[in-house]
């Protein structure tokens, strides 16, 4: 049996909580009335201020055991509402939590930044890569024009045109 209330507890504490603290003040209220000679509105009037730890002090227990049965009803009181607040808190939480989790994290940002960062360097090394191909190619090519033979300044037009082909491929 006490595993069972454990579990349920556990699995709805509002609720139980809710209902537990209705099971008490209609108790005591019932209590109330029979002991201390009052009419039930007015026994149930004293369990919920009681409950609800208001205290106005319009009614109040006279004998000890009733002020025992009120220590129980202010207690479960308290235990209630610090229950549904604390449930109140986690349900927030939880939103909360779930929500930042379903949008991107800002790890995940900086992992783009810096893959991006990586690519754009990559392309600029390549770049200047082929930049340097297309000057040493122009350099040779002018260097044959005016010592070289028709067949290696047409070698070296064929080289210049490729690397200027490559560079327009990879340009930055």
């Amino acid at each position: 049996m006490n595993a069972r209330v454990a579990r349920t507890f556990s699995e709805r504490p509002v609720r139980t909580m809710l209902l537990t603290l209705l099971g008490v003040v209609i108790a005591a209220s019932g209590v109330y009335t029979l002991v201390e000679g009052v009419s039930y509105s007015d026994g149930l009037w004293w369990a919920v201020v009681t409950a609800t730890t208001v205290g106005y002090g319009d009614i109040s227990p006279e004998t000890p055991g009733m002020r025992l049965v009120a220590v129980t009803v202010m207690f479960t009181g308290i235990v209630t509402a610090a229950i549904v607040t604390a449930s109140l808190a986690a349900a927030i939480v939880s939103t909360k939590l779930r929500a930042a989790n379903e949008t991107q994290a800002i790890d995940d940002d900086f992992d783009y930044v810096i893959e991006r960062v990586q690519e754009l360097k990559r392309r600029h090394l390549e770049d200047e890569h082929g930049d340097d191909n297309v000057v040493r190619s122009a350099r040779a090519l002018v260097a044959a024009h005016h010592t070289g033979s028709r067949e290696e300044i047409d070698d070296l037009i064929d080289r210049l045109e490729r690397a200027l082909h490559h560079q327009e491929l990879t340009d930055a």
